[in-house]
């Protein structure tokens, strides 16, 4: 008991740890094979159709709107549409329920809830005659209630997001945690080795140092290295075959594991057919919009030009409200079609030397009517010609946006001005206002699609969350850029900044 170890007792101690290390990583790789199946396999059959089956469930929203203005419009057969959508709406949101299950319950019960008030304000509006009139706050109202159901239904696309990116982060922690076991049984196994030939004698030199070397290979990432298996010492022969044993499990494993990366791969491809799918349907509900709206404008210039009969002061103040109306539908829908170029890429852009102040004052020109009827003072400050080179059209868009919202959240008796500075390498465009102002809890977020400030949604002041993203979308392809800074109460000022010479791409 007191005496000096063996070199049995010594090679069973240190093979034996090594074995166990063995035992623990094939362990550890068989658990973390199964955690990776199960993360593809929730990603696949789960998340996948999950986000299909909300996407599907918008659409049918999306299309019973668009039928039941069109029915209220004209009639023309709208009716039937939406009696398809509405027909198409309880297998959509029972897909959905199947689909995700319990996790994000809470956020498809709120859009349940939010589509069933708007079907509710839907079903009121159908006794209605076809193409008769129907007041603003009728419209307004059909509208809120629809922008709800659709806040709630991206609400549902984040949870399910959320899930997709957990699922993500569980696999990449098990592969790193995977990673680590393998190399430190490489390192504790290359540690025994040495320890070992330095207690034993020159017989069992040799094949532990055809082991080393073996336990090197995998390490470097050799997976079909093999230890030789007729060594002398039976202790030497068994941690060999135990290696081989490991090194034929880890091959697996990688296996496994490539057939789970294409598996990602092809999910990955799948997610980007989606938001192609996503832009093209942008592009053509947008295309589908123009033609209808085109007609209502056309009416409503005959109905100017007195070709009906004069028209009363109340038919005139109605007469100015669907144009204002038209008019905001007709910005929307360009937004959503330069949204959508810029999305899938197909944006273009012809750009000349161009004045910065003549297209403020033009931009200025468009808004200065609105703001009058605001009572919201608008000044434009263009000392002289300030020329870049750049797209008239699109830095008339972004101006454009710009003043418009300064003007829409600035109160009666405020102020809005805009002002051009030229720099040798730049023009800047500043527009500051004295209105509402932005929270700072929503500021980091002003330049992302469709996120509108709490402030303005609490007020129920009319947006669509587009402007923002399009002027940052316009400075940046021009080599520019947009910085924004506000106060609560106070107002907030926004500066376009625009190279003078030409830009590459």
């Amino acid at each position: 008991m007191g005496g000096p170890p063996t070199v049995g007792r010594l090679l069973h101690r240190a093979f034996g740890l090594l074995v166990a290390l063995i035992g623990v990583a094939g362990v550890g790789g068989a658990v973390a094979t199964l955690l990776q199946q199960q993360v593809v396999r929730e990603l696949s059959t789960r998340v996948g159709p999950s986000v299909s089956a909300n996407l599907e469930l918008r659409i049918v929203l999306l299309d019973a709107q668009r039928a039941l203005r069109g029915y209220l419009a004209a009639g023309a057969g709208a009716g039937a549409e939406y009696d398809a959508a509405r027909a198409a709406y309880p297998p959509a949101v029972a897909e959905l329920r199947r689909m995700t299950g319990p996790d994000p319950a809470a956020s498809i019960d709120a859009q349940v809830a939010a589509a069933d008030r708007w079907w509710a304000y839907a079903e009121a509006q159908r006794p209605r005659r076809p193409g008769g009139t129907v007041t603003a706050a009728t419209v307004l109202a059909g509208q809120r209630l629809m922008e709800d159901t659709l806040a709630a239904n991206s609400a549902t696309g984040q949870a399910l997001d959320a899930r997709a990116r957990r699922l993500a982060d569980r696999a990449a922690s098990v592969d790193r945690a995977r990673l680590v076991a393998l190399l430190a049984l490489v390192v504790g196994a290359a540690l025994l080795a040495y320890v070992v030939s330095r207690r034993t004698t020159q017989r069992i030199v040799a094949p532990l140092d055809a082991l080393t070397s073996v336990l090197t290979r995998l390490r470097d990432g050799e997976l079909t290295a093999r230890a030789p298996t007729h060594a002398r010492v039976a202790e030497i022969a068994a941690v060999a075959e135990a290696t081989n044993a490991m090194a034929a499990e880890i091959q697996q494993s990688r296996g496994r594991q490539d057939r789970l990366f294409a598996d990602e791969r092809r999910l990955v491809g799948d997610l980007r057919q989606l938001e192609h799918a996503k832009n093209e349907f942008m592009t053509t509900v947008s295309h589908e919009l123009r033609t209808p709206l085109t007609s209502i404008a056309g009416y409503l210039e005959i109905l100017r030009d007195d070709t009906v009969g004069a028209l009363t002061p109340r038919q005139e103040k109605t007469l100015a409200v669907l144009e204002r109306n038209t008019d905001r539908l007709r910005s929307l829908i360009e937004d959503l079609l330069v949204l959508s170029q810029v999305e899938a890429g197909t944006m273009t852009a012809s750009p000349a030397e161009s004045d910065i102040s003549a297209l403020v004052e033009t931009a200025a020109a468009q808004v200065r009517e609105a703001a009058a009827e605001a009572g919201v003072t608008l000044r434009a400050a263009t000392p002289g010609p300030a020329v870049a080179h750049v797209d008239a059209g699109q830095i008339l868009r972004a101006v454009g946006h710009l003043v418009a919202n300064a003007v829409k959240f600035t109160p009666r008796g405020g102020e809005v001005t805009v002002e051009v500075t030229t720099q040798p390498d730049h023009v800047t465009v500043r527009v500051a206002d004295t209105g509402m102002g932005i929270p700072y809890a929503d500021q980091p977020h002003l330049f992302t699609t469709f996120y509108r400030a709490s402030n303005a949604v609490d007020q129920a002041i009319q947006g669509s969350g587009l402007g923002l993203v399009i002027v940052r979308t316009i400075a940046t392809r021009h080599g520019g850029g947009v910085h924004l800074r506000s106060t609560p109460g106070q107002g907030t000022s926004v500066l376009l900044s625009l190279p003078t010479g030409e830009v590459d791409g």
